[in-house]
């Protein structure tokens, strides 16, 4: 018997060899594109002139859209990063103070000078450019640290880092970073980080975080809260699988939104010991390349709310569940998990997408399974309006619980998605798919925050998701898009 698995695991390790081989080098495109309605498939097909649509690439591609099986040669992820004006509402808690401006001819010419000589509620200006070897700890409460008109770049590559930690160690409160490239943190410990947050209340916007052994690493502190919005991380991670691109201890509150997550290097995408986590309209991916193991690592279980969410696992992924709950233990007193309207797709030869460590009752609403793999493992998970994909496990004749707790109803087993170009990456609706009006009702009891608001625009943005049919769509898009929605959130 051990020799027939070993030969099996042999073949899996070849597969995936071959796999690699054929990837192609194709890139996400991330333009608007329009696209003429051919087919009236409801009431909304009304809409027969060009439906323009911000999108992760082109569509209406007639047969190109057929359905891919895992294995197939999938997209390579690209970083698609650039500099874009986020106007801040105002905040009278933070940036009340000097302005210190740094670069060629500014005030300084090292940012770790100007963070020197900072006081409270100071704003640092960086000028776009480069600024390589700097690292850095941020000791003041309520700054605001950015680059201003553009993109200020560090890059640690073959430097050593402040006390072997990261490009920026934050140990202030209150504090806003924005507009910055950290890329190149190597340590010894083989955790070297972007950011090391080890202060209360850190707010990242507009950043690119990538190839680094960790993204975002915050220390264990139970009054701290995090929220990153309008990022993206790329290729962080070390072989060891102990640094993942964004991982955040005991602390009250991380809230993750918008942002472009992908080519995880064995770490997790997402790792979270918090209490609560807001995980919404993110795009969170392998592709040909990444290497993740849990998508998403709710370790200590808490209350968790993944909404409008993409996440792909890819053919070279080192586990196979997308989201883990509690395989720690649980560490607070609120533990509840809510899945809405989120797609989630598998191009691994096999994959769990749930995995509930406990006996708490998760629940999962209208959300589109894509790939081989069970739906729930473990303890109880409550399915309500969900679509799977056919696939070995589920046929289409599927009991419509598809294995979930008591309560479980309305789930659909459908034998072809209609998306855009599943081997692109590209998950938005066709006009024919059966996820167009599908949704059930969010059930009575359940948090209203569930139905979802906006949906995630690429790279690293969002658009208003507007209900355009009798009923909202099943997944993380609305077929067709919305109006994009105005940036100075």
């Amino acid at each position: 018997m051990w020799l027939n698995k070993l030969r099996q695991l042999s073949a899996r390790s070849l597969a995936a060899k071959a796999i690699a081989a054929v990837s192609a080098a194709l890139v996400i495109t991330g333009v608007v594109t329009c696209c003429r309605a051919t087919t009236a498939p409801d009431a909304r097909a009304r809409i027969t002139a060009e439906i323009c649509r911000y999108s992760l690439a082109s569509c209406g591609r007639g047969a190109g859209h057929a359905e891919h099986e895992a294995g197939a040669a999938l997209a390579a992820l690209s970083d698609r990063f650039s500099y874009r004006a986020r106007p801040t509402q105002a905040d009278p808690s933070r940036g009340y103070g000097r302005t210190l401006t740094v670069g060629k001819g500014k005030d300084f010419s090292s940012i770790a000078r100007a963070l020197s000589t900072a006081r409270n509620g100071d704003i640092i200006a960086i000028a776009p450019g480069n600024y390589p070897g700097e690292s850095m700890r941020i000791e003041r409460d309520d700054l605001i640290v950015r680059g201003q008109d553009g993109i200020a770049t560090i890059d640690l590559t073959h430097r050593p880092l402040l006390q072997n930690k990261a490009i920026f160690i934050t140990q202030g409160r209150n504090l806003l970073m924005e507009n910055l490239e950290l890329k190149g943190a190597f340590s010894t410990d083989r955790n070297g980080a972007g950011i090391r947050a080890e202060g209360v209340s850190l707010h990242v916007r507009n950043c690119f975080i990538h190839d680094n052994q960790a993204g975002i690493l915050v220390s264990n502190r139970r009054d701290s809260s995090v929220l990153v919005e309008y990022s993206e991380f790329a290729r962080n991670g070390h072989r060891d699988g102990q640094a993942h691109q964004i991982y955040a201890g005991l602390i009250a509150e991380l809230q993750l939104r918008y942002n472009y997550i992908h080519d995880s290097v064995v770490g997790s995408a997402i790792k979270s010991r918090a209490a609560r986590n807001l995980i919404e309209y993110n795009y969170v991916a392998d592709g040909a390349a990444g290497s993740a193991n849990y998508t998403v690592d709710l370790s200590v279980g808490g209350y968790a709310r993944l909404v409008g969410n993409v996440l792909e696992k890819g053919p070279h992924a080192h586990n196979r569940t997308f989201v883990s709950y509690a395989p720690e233990l649980l560490a607070w007193q609120d533990n509840s998990l809510f899945l809405s309207h989120n797609t989630l797709v598998s191009d691994r030869f096999d994959s769990t997408f749930i995995t509930n460590h406990t006996k708490v009752e998760l629940h999962a609403i209208n959300n589109l399974f894509i790939g081989r793999g069970a739906i729930v493992d473990g303890g109880p998970v409550q399915l309500i309006g969900n679509m799977v994909l056919a696939n070995p496990r589920y046929g289409v004749a599927q009991d419509s619980t598809l294995g979930g707790s008591p309560g479980s109803n309305h789930n659909r087993v459908v034998a072809a998605a209609e998306i855009s170009n599943r081997a692109q990456l590209d998950y938005h609706l066709l006009p024919a798919s059966a996820a167009v009006d599908a949704a059930n009702p969010i059930p009575t009891g359940y948090p209203a925050a569930l139905t979802p608001l906006s949906q995630y625009r690429h790279p690293a943005d969002s658009v208003v998701r507007d209900q355009t049919g009798a009923q909202r769509d099943v997944g993380a898009f609305e077929w067709p898009d919305s109006t994009p929605a105005a940036t100075n959130h």
